[in-house]
């Protein structure tokens, strides 16, 4: 818009406060410089009209006064000329900052602003590993994701360790991330889990992955956990000659149904298993069972052990992996330890065969486990906006607190496990003493 038509509008009222007050300073500024010249103009002219006074014709002085007033007038109207253009061009420089100012802060500056009321993924957390057998060490890193997942997955995503998991940054609080899975058999692999994280929402190519566990795949759940589980499944069901009924709220309807299940299995290929205790099994009871289980059977996948995290039904499945100490040095740097003891049950991070056995022996060790399993549900608690997210793709909530608070008062007890296995081995698990029954699902 050209300054006579901002004049124009201004004269009309049409322009905003803030245009309108700058077109009214330079006015002003006109008006005091016009009244400056005209003084100066006048005195000048007084003093020439003095200085011709004498030995000129009035005529002449005149003609000579006209003269110079118009040269003055001319000159007067190029320096009004020359200061709107000055004005002009103050005003295009400072919109044309005003704008690239603008424009730098929407491509640099918006996006991690934006990012910022988000959970962001792909925050890079440094850890420092030390090498073995000699006192070199390195940087490296992890990923926000990639430690938050760990844990998450840990507490309530059976047989579902992974080897990494990343998050790569798109702007503006979007994030593409990848889950490598740990787990493989034979020729079969699993496949990568990828996806993207959209301002705190995830959407997954493969969102199957993500739900929770059912509670009902457990025999316990809904029975009295002080009584013999066996005994209550039996007494659930009322037989009435061509049919029966059950108010057991386990998957099957009974534990011949759930044995025929088992003996309908293709021999072939492999199974997420879900394995129920004919009671409550405390940490070292548990622990004398598996390690009976992992000699007398082929294959027995991630064995991960479910625990109550509260009192009544209400909490949804939680546990912990039984032997997963490979992966938990990436999980989670040993620093953290700090503010969640046990989180990680590496003291160090270091590949050296000390820090290995150092953790496996934490696996025996009831106090570490507890304190390892209260850590991951307190950490889990105070990740609100990771919580949020993975459990709205889960389908599920938990009072990750109360879980701990629990477990901290009640120590570690278990209703059964889940692993990846075959159809023989679930055969024999069916066998040992404690195993009431199992449930089944496809591995993919």
């Amino acid at each position: 818009m050209s300054y006579r038509e901002k004049l124009e509008k201004y004269k009309k009222n049409q322009l905003p406060e803030e245009e309108k007050k700058k077109v009214e300073d330079e006015i002003e500024k006109a008006e005091a410089i016009n009244e400056y010249l005209a003084d100066k103009l006048e005195e000048e002219l007084i003093e020439d009209d003095e200085a011709f006074q004498d030995g000129n014709e009035e005529n002449t002085f005149r003609e000579e006064k006209d003269s110079r007033m118009e040269e003055k007038e001319a000159q007067f109207e190029e320096y009004v000329k020359k200061s709107i253009h000055r004005i002009f061009r103050k005003i295009s420089v400072g919109t044309g900052a005003v704008l690239l100012v603008a424009l730098l802060f929407v491509q640099f500056g918006l996006s991690p602003l934006v990012s910022l009321f988000y959970y962001n993924p792909a925050k890079q957390i440094k850890v420092k590993m030390e090498s073995d057998g000699d006192s070199e060490s390195w940087e490296s890193s992890e990923s926000q994701f990639g430690i938050d997942f760990g844990i998450f997955s840990e507490l309530t995503m059976p047989c579902r360790s992974t080897d990494s998991a990343q998050a790569v940054s798109q702007g503006y609080g979007n994030y593409y991330f990848q889950i490598n899975p740990t787990i493989g058999y034979g020729t079969q692999s699993r496949q990568g889990i990828a996806g993207q994280i959209k301002r705190g929402k995830m959407q997954a190519y493969t969102p199957g992955y993500f739900q929770s566990v059912q509670d009902n795949y457990f025999i316990a759940y809904g029975l009295d956990r002080t009584k013999d589980f066996r005994e209550q499944i039996e007494n659930s069901v009322t037989d009435y000659g061509d049919y029966s009924v059950s108010t057991s709220q386990w998957v099957y309807a009974s534990l011949e149904e759930g044995e025929e299940a088992v003996r309908s299995l293709d021999k072939e290929g492999f199974y997420y298993t879900y394995v129920s205790f004919d009671q409550t099994l405390s940490f070292e009871e548990v622990d004398q069972l598996m390690e009976k289980l992992q000699n007398d059977v082929s294959v027995m996948g991630n064995p991960w052990i479910a625990v109550y995290a509260s009192e009544g039904d209400y909490m949804r499945t939680l546990g912990y992996d039984y032997e997963n100490t490979k992966n938990n040095i990436w999980k989670v740097p040993a620093e953290y330890n700090q503010g969640y003891p046990e989180l990680s049950l590496f003291s160090k991070n270091s590949y050296s065969d000390e820090a290995y056995e150092e953790a496996q022996a934490k696996l025996k060790d009831e106090k570490a486990m507890t304190q390892h399993m209260v850590s991951m549900l307190r950490y889990m608690a105070d990740q609100k906006k990771f919580t949020t997210m993975m459990e709205k793709i889960s389908g599920s909530d938990r009072n990750w607190s109360l879980a701990a608070d629990y477990i901290e008062e009640n120590g570690l007890k278990s209703y059964g496990f889940v692993c990846v296995t075959t159809k023989a081995d679930m055969e024999k698990m069916l066998m040992e003493d404690h195993i009431l029954g199992i449930a089944v699902e496809a591995w993919k």
